[in-house]
């Protein structure tokens, strides 16, 4: 009984001890909240909850930084090659496409497997992966990244639409980095980074599954998915974008032509198949890492006619609208820089500018335009061959004139604008990278700003007809410096316009340069277009054994691209004077319709319910900068003036007969 009572008292003291004892509180380790991986359905032979198991695993382990993803699923995941190569899938398109995986690498890959007793089969138990910076390195480098993403990040308007984003986005890659056309001779852990974004962001260059890194991570914080599609046959990586419910093509590589900065193409930008095919991506091998059928995504031709498509530089966004710079159909050295707003489909033009790029020392010249344009707080800059100029909403100045020594060594072939400061690019031709100079933008004492909001064309009416606007019609181009309003009235404006004297005679002159290449590039003259073969991507393929052991090894094998020199001729034309001045004319068009007497009853009809009305003007206004396509037959009752093409001026022309009804 004392031996109890003894015991009990013992435990008592025990209790209370415990009991005034300071109360240690856990941390408790906030869930990871996963993006939705729903998108990569069944990958391989994984069923669709093994995928996301395992994506949310690997998502899991680089967000921790740790070195292994756990594959303990409940639906065991058998160590089959199938198997493995679909895990492998998985993380290769984590670590391209959502920032958590910029450090990670390719390479060295692995995974354990241990035998169960029960099923007996070699069961996945963890995925091995490492990183391309050491763990001393990692924090501060991660974070550094991230933060140069954060920056470009917030360039982007949350007003703007999916496409609008896509458009900026890859404007501001081919505008700030360059092909990396070094690669090949770099150490093991530098070529390693030149294919994905921590390189080009570190380096501010890249290869080609370094550009579509980049773009897939910066779409992603979008909320726009940009799977990486690759060729083993092209040895090259782009872009599928999934916009509004449609698939679509892009090449941010092939669209940079990074000899000037600025002069970005919009070849590969948005297309389908067929529009890829055409700038030689030639092969059927096309894949996403975790398995895209390629093949049923019926990637859209919407926008093969919207607005960029024929702008020769970088698309700026200025007060409101989105512009660029177009060549004239009839006069190759004059470039229109025109804006559209795309959520109203309104579009003009603020003037035009003739130059001659002319060659060095020489009484000949460049043909085409070579302008750039940016935008500086809300002044619109653009490029001459020997001057920076710039837009106030009404007249054209005189930014920076190029010295007297500048002018003996070269041209301004690009240009971008980085905060407070202009970089012009000074080059002997349009062919070769010129050197950079920089200009302080906040010490320049620009022209007050003019910003009427004006309507776009200015209709001048003879005669009319029963179901058409006038068969006589007079445009002339406005300076447009806003976000146009709609307007009844007509007004006139004059256009602000740099012309050149015209040549009284022609001399051929042709110049050669020779170009290491090893992306895609074009010529840029009219006459002669030389495109070098396609460039090389790392090919991210293992090879992989299933063992009875518990771990195995999976080793990476990497293609080398091969080099390819170019020839590039470019052929200029002479010209007698080289005296510019700056003129103001108006600029005017008349466009003379013959007069039908029974003109086709549905023309203007384009929704095609036999009535037309402000709905038609609308389908035209999508169509025109890009919205929406149209049929061959709305096409026919689209062009009012009967010219062959589907412009502005049918626009115009449907606005008038809408107003006079």
């Amino acid at each position: 009984m004392r031996k109890y009572n003894r015991l009990r008292a013992f435990a008592v003291a025990v209790m209370m001890a415990v009991c005034s004892a300071p109360v240690v509180v856990l941390p408790v380790q906030a869930e990871t909240e996963y993006p939705d991986f729903s998108y990569l359905g069944a990958v391989g032979s994984l069923s669709e909850y093994q995928t996301q198991f395992v994506a949310e695993s690997i998502y899991n382990a680089l967000e921790n930084h740790s070195t292994g993803a756990d594959l303990s699923c409940s639906e065991p995941i058998f160590e089959t090659v199938d198997n493995i190569d679909a895990v492998r899938s998985i993380y290769a398109t984590l670590i391209t496409s959502y920032e958590i995986g910029m450090l990670a690498s390719k390479s060295g890959l692995g995974y354990q497997a241990q035998y169960n007793q029960t099923t007996k089969n070699f069961e996945m138990s963890k995925f091995k992966f490492s990183y391309i910076v050491s763990d001393s390195k990692y924090n501060k480098t991660y974070a550094n990244v991230v933060s140069q993403l954060d920056e470009i990040s917030a360039l982007v308007n949350d007003d703007w639409s999916d496409i609008e984003k896509a458009l900026f986005l890859h404007e501001y890659i081919t505008m700030h980095f360059c092909y990396d056309n070094n690669f090949k001779s770099y150490d093991t852990e530098r070529e390693a980074e030149c294919h994905t974004a921590y390189g080009m962001l570190t380096y501010g260059m890249g290869v080609c599954d370094g550009y579509a890194n980049l773009y897939s991570i910066l779409l992603q914080r979008e909320g726009i998915l940009a799977p990486l599609v690759t060729s083993v046959a092209l040895e090259h990586a782009w872009n599928a974008v999934y916009l509004n419910g449609e698939w679509f093509y892009v090449d941010v590589t092939w669209d940079d032509d990074d000899r000037r900065t600025g002069s970005t193409r919009h070849s590969n930008f948005l297309k389908d198949f067929e529009g890829m095919q055409e700038t030689e991506h030639f092969s059927e091998d096309w894949s996403t890492y975790y398995g895209l059928n390629i093949d049923a995504l019926g990637a859209s031709d919407m926008y093969s006619n919207a607005f960029w498509n024929d702008s020769i530089c970088a698309v700026q966004y200025h007060n409101g609208v989105w512009v660029f710079a177009q060549k004239d159909e009839e006069n190759q050295q004059t470039a229109r820089y025109r804006w559209i707003d795309v959520h109203t489909g309104d579009c003009g033009e603020y003037f035009t500018d003739t130059e001659m790029w002319n060659v060095i020392n020489k009484t000949s010249y460049y043909l085409g335009s070579f302008t750039v344009i940016g935008v500086y707080e809300d002044y619109l800059i653009y490029t001459a061959p020997n001057a920076i100029m710039y837009y106030n909403g009404s007249e054209n100045f005189s930014l920076y004139d190029l010295t007297e020594d500048e002018r003996n060594t070269g041209r301004i072939y690009g240009m971008h604008i980085e905060g407070d400061t202009l970089y012009y690019e000074l080059s002997a031709s349009p062919n070769a990278k010129g050197d950079t100079y920089g200009i302080d933008l906040s010490k320049v004492e620009f022209a007050p700003l003019e910003l009427p909001a004006i309507t776009e064309t200015t209709i001048t009416t003879e005669t009319t007809t029963t179901t058409m606007p006038a068969t006589t019609t007079t445009i002339t181009t406005t300076t447009t410096t806003a976000k146009p309003t709609t307007s009844t009235t007509t007004t006139t404006t004059k256009a602000t316009t740099t012309t050149m004297k015209p040549t009284t005679e022609t001399t051929s002159v042709t110049t050669t340069e020779t170009t290491k290449k090893t992306k895609k590039t074009t010529a840029t003259t009219e006459t002669t277009t030389t495109t070098a073969k396609p460039e090389t991507t790392t090919a991210m393929a293992t090879t992989t054994t299933a063992k009875p052991e518990t771990t195995t090894a999976m080793a990476t094998t990497t293609t080398a691209k091969p080099e390819t020199t170019t020839a590039m001729a470019t052929t200029t034309t002479a010209k007698p004077e080289t005296t510019t001045a700056m003129a103001t004319t108006t600029i005017e068009t008349t466009i003379t319709q013959p007069v039908t007497t029974e003109p086709p009853v549905l023309s203007g009809d384009i929704d095609g319910d036999e009535v037309v009305s402000v709905a038609d003007l609308i389908v035209f206004q999508k169509y025109l900068h890009g919205i929406t396509t149209i049929s061959e037959q709305q096409f026919t009752f689209a062009d009012l003036n009967d010219d062959g093409a589907v412009n502005v001026i049918d626009l115009a022309l449907l606005k008038k007969y809408l107003i006079n009804q």
